[in-house]
C-alpha cells in the first residue's frame, strides 16, 4: 500500500492557526501552585522517580517553577536555549517541527510524567530542534538543566534509571523510523494508539480498555506522515475489525492483543 503524505495545505489555516498559537502561548499563565512533591503521580514516573520515592524534599527544593499552559501554548520553542527542564504533570503535550508553509511533523505526543527538553541534561546550552506545545490544558514543573544533571548522576540507581529513559527514548525513535520506513499505514496507525494506550494505562488514565483520547485526526495524520482522509480511512478499517473506535474524545481498545498483531503484520 502506497503512504500517502501530506500535501501542503490550499489555504494558510493551519500555518495561521500556528502563529496564532505562538501569539497566543508566548508567556506562561501565572502560578499553578505547589503540590507535594512527595505525592505527585506524575513524579513517580519521571527520570528522578528514584530520588523521589527516598527524597522527595531534593525535588521540592530543585523546582524552580509550576506553571500552566493553555492548549497549543508554546512550553518550549525551537532553537531558544533550554532554561528549564520540564516534567509534564497533568494534560498532553507534543513535540513538533512546523514548517513555513504551514505543514508539521509531530515527532512525539507527551503524556504525565514525561520529560520536555531532557537532552538539556546532557549537553549545556542546548537548544531543541523541534517546538514543544501542550495538547490540551497542562501543568509542568520546571528544573534547572545543570541542577538535574547533578541529580540524575548522583547515585548509581538514579543514574542508572536516567540511562534506561535514554535508552528507551532512541528505541521509540527507531520504532517511529520503521513505522515511516516499511510500516504500512495500518500497522503504523495501530503501533501508534497501542504505545499511547499503554503508556496511558501504565498511568492509571484508562479504565475498563477507554481512556480519554484528545489527539484529532489531523493531529494523528502529522504524526504519521499520512493526510487526515487516510487515518480517517485507517481508523474506519481498525473500527470495522472490532479491535478500537474512536468517539467524542474517548479511545477505546475493544481488542488489544488483535491491535498489536495488525502493528506486527502491516
Amino acid at each position: 500500500m502506497t503512504r500517502l503524505r501530506s500535501p501542503p495545505p490550499p489555504e494558510p489555516l493551519r500555518a495561521h492557526r500556528a502563529l496564532a498559537a505562538d501569539v497566543a502561548g508566548a508567556e506562561p499563565l501565572p502560578e499553578a501552585g505547589c503540590a507535594d512533591c512527595a505525592a505527585c503521580a506524575a513524579g513517580a514516573l519521571s527520570i528522578y522517580a528514584p530520588t523521589l520515592a527516598h527524597a522527595p524534599e531534593k525535588l521540592r527544593v530543585l523546582r524552580q517553577r509550576k506553571r500552566r499552559f493553555g492548549p497549543h501554548q508554546v512550553i518550549a520553542r525551537h532553537s531558544d536555549p533550554a532554561d528549564f527542564v520540564y516534567t509534564l504533570e497533568t494534560g498532553w503535550a507534543y513535540r513538533v517541527v512546523q514548517f513555513p508553509d504551514g505543514r508539521r511533523q509531530i515527532l512525539s505526543f507527551l503524556l504525565p510524567g514525561d520529560t520536555i527538553a531532557a537532552e538539556a541534561i546532557c549537553a549545556a546550552d542546548y537548544s531543541a530542534p523541534y517546538t514543544v506545545r501542550a495538547l490540551t490544558h497542562a501543568t509542568a514543573c520546571g528544573f534547572r538543566p545543570h541542577q538535574l544533571r547533578e541529580l540524575v548522576f548522583a547515585c548509581e540507581t538514579q543514574r542508572d534509571h536516567f540511562t534506561r529513559y535514554l535508552l528507551e527514548q532512541r528505541a521509540y525513535a527507531e520504532r517511529r523510523i520503521t513505522d515511516f520506513g516499511r510500516r504500512r499505514a495500518l500497522g503504523s496507525l495501530a503501533h501508534l494508539l497501542v504505545e499511547l494506550f499503554t503508556a496511558l494505562r501504565a498511568r492509571g488514565l484508562a479504565q475498563d480498555n477507554a481512556a480519554d483520547f484528545p489527539p484529532r485526526q489531523e493531529d494523528l495524520a502529522d504524526a504519521l506522515g499520512l493526510t487526515t482522509a487516510h487515518v480517517n480511512r485507517t481508523l474506519l478499517t481498525l473500527r470495522r475489525r472490532g479491535l478500537v473506535s474512536i468517539q467524542n474524545g474517548k479511545l477505546r481498545v475493544h481488542d488489544l492483543a488483535g491491535l498489536r498483531k495488525t502493528a506486527v503484520d502491516n
